[in-house]
């Protein structure tokens, strides 16, 4: 058996028997991670239900005593809202502490009248926000919606008596937009979809990256950390093996882990998200998914997502060797993970950098320079791929295997030197 496949099948075993490792590192976090998504998507399902669903106790304080003051009333009451009245403001706040109604809603002088006259009327919402919690706030705007649903109500009855149809009336354009990406059109009647979906895009990638970066720089780090407490490492790098490739076979199995956890977490980004947009009803929801296929389908060709994934998995080499090198030079677990932290709060700024950066106006020079730069040119790579400027992708993926396998090599030479069982780094305060 070769030295290579001796340390990668040794890795794996590793990951998976030691708690330090796949529990605490991996399995934990997901776990947390997938309750936590399956808490918010619960709690913010049950509030909209509740915000959407009809009935509760209203305090009326009716200073017009009009026909559009108790056919409001009425309206409210076909909706089953039960209705105590207040005798003044005073009163209603007294009668709201004891009653835990929705709100006080106060008909002033002049209400029908300036209905009738065709003004503008207005209704007084008196609200005591008790809690912050989720779904005390969207109670509270259930005043609300029922007083805008009354409002185009009587916008309906009064157009209909003058013959105007309301439908025309009260929206009379509708805006159908023709979005061009990349030569192809995208059919939408809001743009906040499309905006909307590349802004995902944007953020989506990275937080992957990083994810994943982030998880094999901890596991290969804290491996080798791991492998100094246990005296193991002076016995595998005595084994007759080039000493590159026992800096391979380990980010080899870290990455096998880290694929593995940027899986189940891509997985449980894109169950919450589809989650959340499917709340105000499932139909509109996959539709919203089904125009987010259509939109990354549209900027992304099957060549680009190859180039895409080649650029993903660069910068999880180059972010490796950069973990392997400072886990190198610690002497304990504890250690490994405070010099993990220090690649992963970098990158994460560097990441998001396409966010900020229109590079669309920059020279052709200028996004060849940025795409030499290492982290930065591969969180630009969205952006690069929207425009079409291959030059500018190949240049970035090249860049970054090269530096990854720079950052190796350097590795493999400490790993040959007596350096890495002298010089420590990150020293444990005793």
């Amino acid at each position: 058996m070769s030295g290579f496949k001796l340390v990668l099948i040794k890795e794996l075993k590793s990951l998976i028997r030691d708690p330090k490792l796949l529990i605490a590192m991996l399995i934990v976090p997901l776990i947390i991670t997938g309750t936590m998504y399956y808490i918010i998507v619960s709690f913010t399902q049950q509030a909209v239900k509740e915000a959407a669903k009809p009935g509760g106790l209203v305090i009326i304080v009716d200073e017009d005593k009009g026909f559009w003051a108790r056919n409001f009333t009425s309206f409210l009451s076909q909706r089953r809202y039960s209705i105590v009245y207040g005798d003044s403001i005073m009163h209603a706040l007294r009668l709201y502490d004891n009653l835990n109604p929705i709100g006080i809603v106060v008909i002033p002088p002049g209400f029908s009248q300036n209905i009738t006259q065709g003004r503008i009327s207005y209704l007084g919402v008196i609200l005591k926000i008790k809690s912050i919690s989720i779904t005390s706030i969207s109670t509270t705007s259930k005043i609300f919606n029922i007083i805008r649903e009354y409002s185009i109500n009587i916008s309906s009855t009064i157009l209909a008596q003058k013959n105007i149809n309301p439908a025309y009336a009260l929206s009379p354009i509708i805006s159908v937009t023709n979005v061009y990406i990349k030569g192809k059109a995208v059919h939408t009647t809001d743009i906040n979809d499309i905006m909307g979906t590349l802004l995902m895009m944007n953020i989506f990638i990275p937080i992957i990256v990083l994810f994943l970066a982030g998880i094999v720089a901890q596991l290969s780090a804290t491996s080798i950390a791991v492998e100094k407490e246990e005296k193991m490492l002076e016995t595998l790098l005595s084994l007759p093996m080039n000493r590159l490739s026992f800096i391979v076979a380990k980010i080899t199995a870290s990455t096998i882990a880290g694929l593995l956890g940027a899986f189940i977490y891509g997985g449980l980004m894109i169950w919450y998200f589809s989650s959340l947009a499917s709340i105000g009803g499932g139909s509109q929801g996959t539709s919203q998914l089904g125009n987010i296929i259509n939109v990354l389908s549209s900027i992304y060709g099957s060549e680009n997502i190859v180039l895409l994934i080649l650029g993903l998995v660069s910068i999880v080499l180059f972010v490796l060797g950069l973990g392997v090198l400072l886990a190198l030079f610690v002497e304990d677990v504890r250690s490994a993970q405070i010099a993990s932290s220090y690649i992963i709060l970098p990158l994460f700024f560097v990441m998001f950098i396409g966010l900020f950066l229109d590079i669309s106006s920059y020279t052709h020079m200028s996004r060849m320079l940025l795409a030499l730069i290492p982290i930065v040119n591969i969180g630009l790579m969205p952006s690069y791929i929207f425009i079409d400027d291959q030059v500018s992708i190949y240049i970035a993926i090249i860049s970054s295997f090269i530096y990854a396998f720079l950052i190796m090599y350097i590795d493999s030479r400490l790993v040959n030197t007596e350096k890495i069982f002298t010089i420590k780094l990150f020293r444990r305060r005793r």
